[in-house]
């Protein structure tokens, strides 16, 4: 099979998220709202009839509890792991609240802060990014359709790269997914929709 179906998720809500704070990498687990809005992320892709023949996750916490949401309406899949899924590095930023880092000027401009001490580029994300989603298809050889449970920035920077517009994609909201069309042999990857 050349071509995949790729369901990206944005974890359900974290603590970090509920406290307007920075996450990043810092492995936070989901809030009460999001240990609930799991099954109905799970649910809203069953009730869509979205098949998944194989679950991944980040590394991060968040990102597998939103993963064991959607397994309970696909008990038969197995949720594995890869860390090029993880959330954008923030450095120095992880922690801050996001009422510091929503008024700098890279973020008005760019939609993402810029210049903490530590923090992964932009294209260091995408291409991490690109490089996960081409390891995972090559690895699931008889899935036609995958599911990745990922972050919000990562997921934001990819859509952007992959539709050359920066300014789409300005907010992708807790437990949404979005689907892609991706070719192993050109690596190319197509936006199918929301």
């Amino acid at each position: 099979m050349n071509e995949k179906i790729i369901i990206l998720v944005r974890h359900c809500e974290s603590v970090a998220n509920e406290q307007s704070i920075v996450c990043g990498t810092t492995d936070i687990p989901l809030s009460e709202f999001g240990e609930l809005a799991r099954f109905a992320t799970g649910y809203d892709l069953l009730f869509r009839k979205i098949k998944i023949d194989s679950l991944y996750s980040s590394m991060l916490k968040r990102a597998y509890q939103t993963a064991k949401g959607i397994k309970y309406y696909y008990p038969n899949l197995e949720i594995k792991r890869n860390v090029n899924l993880n959330e954008m590095c923030f450095g120095e930023g992880e922690g801050l609240p996001f009422i510091e880092i929503s008024e700098t000027k890279a973020w008005k401009t760019l939609g993402y802060p810029l210049g903490f001490e530590g923090q992964e580029s932009k294209e260091d994300v995408v291409e991490r990014a690109r490089k996960a989603i081409h390891e995972i298809c090559l690895k699931e050889k008889e899935s036609k359709s995958i599911c990745m449970v990922t972050h919000g920035m990562l997921m934001k920077l990819l859509l952007q790269d992959i539709t050359k517009d920066p300014e789409k994609f300005q907010t992708i909201d807790n437990g949404e997914y979005i689907m892609l069309r991706y070719n192993l042999e050109t690596k190319e990857l197509k936006l199918l929709g929301k």
